[in-house]
């Protein structure tokens, strides 16, 4: 799953749910094309959960 915040100097930022390690779930990039590239190639996720 893919997540967009909006961080404190008003850019967004992008977040991918990465609990493949169990560490950290959430995965941050700065741009929205990185950030479906890493959901991309997390195991097991489906394209609708990319949207």
């Amino acid at each position: 799953m893919v997540y967009r915040r909006k961080t404190p100097s008003s850019d967004f930022a992008f977040m991918v749910a990465n609990y493949s390690d169990g560490k950290h779930p959430l995965d941050q990039y700065s741009k929205v094309s990185e950030a479906l590239d890493a959901a991309a190639r997390l195991p097991g996720l489906s394209a609708s959960a990319m949207c």
